[in-house]
């Protein structure tokens, strides 16, 4: 029920990322993208050697939400997890004052997330032969709650941007993984002619 959701995205921070990992995924691979192919979830990065990977500063277990597998042997991580405590009450105040407080705290929440995506630095924990792009991607698992954000902090997503962390919602990001499952599909198509052309130098010789 709407009480029930709207009770797990403000208390239960756990059943929240759950959720918002859940529309990640689906949104993945609505895109044509495989899971396990295209994209990994909650895999705990390793180094060359097969070691668990742990942040220099906390020495906490690096394991990015979703790990984008590019065609190009290059990986993009995407996290998931944004508190939509403040939007929820955003949605549900009776009045000017409360409403105005909550749309400040969802901003300072969203801020909170792009530091922490920041300071993570995942780029860095990605093992050869992969490499990772230089930047991560913040998904906001709601549009009204990124519309919202970018209404009331419109230059938000170029100071992000200065992070490299790129802020996006369902509709933006879905066009990115459109163009990535284009790419894959002309690598795909290559790989194919190639095999094809390697089995008619064995029929000709």
């Amino acid at each position: 029920s709407a009480d029930r959701l709207s009770n797990a995205l403000q208390h239960k921070n756990k059943t929240a990322g759950n959720w918002g990992e859940l529309v990640l995924t689906e949104l993945l691979e609505s895109q044509g993208l495989q899971k396990g192919v295209h994209f990994e979830v909650q895999q705990t990065l390793r180094d060359s050697e097969g070691r668990t990977a742990l942040h220099e500063e906390s020495g906490s277990r690096m394991i990015p939400d979703v790990i984008l597998h590019l065609a190009d042997n290059r990986d993009v991580v995407v996290g998931s997890k944004v508190s939509l405590t403040a939007f929820v009450e955003y949605m549900n105040a009776d009045d000017d004052v409360t409403r105005k407080d909550a749309a400040q705290r969802h901003i300072v929440s969203i801020k909170n997330h792009i530091n922490e995506l920041m300071k993570k630095e995942y780029s860095k924990y990605i093992a050869p032969p992969r490499q990772s792009v230089d930047f991560v991607i913040l998904f906001v698992p709601n549009e009204g709650a990124l519309q919202l954000i970018m209404s009331l902090e419109p230059k938000l997503w170029r100071e992000a941007l200065e992070k490299k962390v790129f802020i996006a919602g369902s509709q933006t990001l879905a066009a990115a993984l459109r163009i990535i499952d284009l790419t894959w599909v002309s690598v795909k198509q290559n790989e194919n002619t190639q095999k094809v052309m390697d089995e008619a130098r064995k029929l000709i010789d």
